[in-house]
């Protein structure tokens, strides 16, 4: 991992870009952010000093904030969002191993 020179005393934009640029480069945006925001947390969540505790889970809240924004942006206008291709796999090769059978 990644040393970031993140500090709790550090402006709020520039902590944020040094934890964002220590992300993986070769992914996509939402996963860097996603990354970013899982460093912040477990930061949070081991930290015993109160202000750094705060800070780091300020800034996680803030990349799942983007992440969030992502998601209400590039909303998938297909019928139903929650069937998956391989749902539709499986409820044909379903119908017909009982139209085989015998079935409907």
């Amino acid at each position: 991992m990644k040393q970031t020179g993140w500090h709790y005393t550090q402006k709020p934009e520039y902590r944020r870009r040094l934890v964002y640029e220590s992300t993986d480069r070769r992914r996509s945006k939402y996963k860097r952010y996603l990354e970013a925001a899982k460093k912040m947390n477990a930061v949070a969540n081991v930290s015993l000093n109160s202000n750094v505790k705060q800070t780091a889970k300020s800034d996680a809240d803030y990349f799942y904030s983007k992440i969030r924004l992502m998601n209400k942006n590039n909303k998938c206008i297909c019928k139903d969002v929650t069937e998956k291709p391989s749902d539709k796999k499986f409820d044909k090769w379903s119908q017909d191993y009982m139209k085989s059978w015998g079935g409907k």
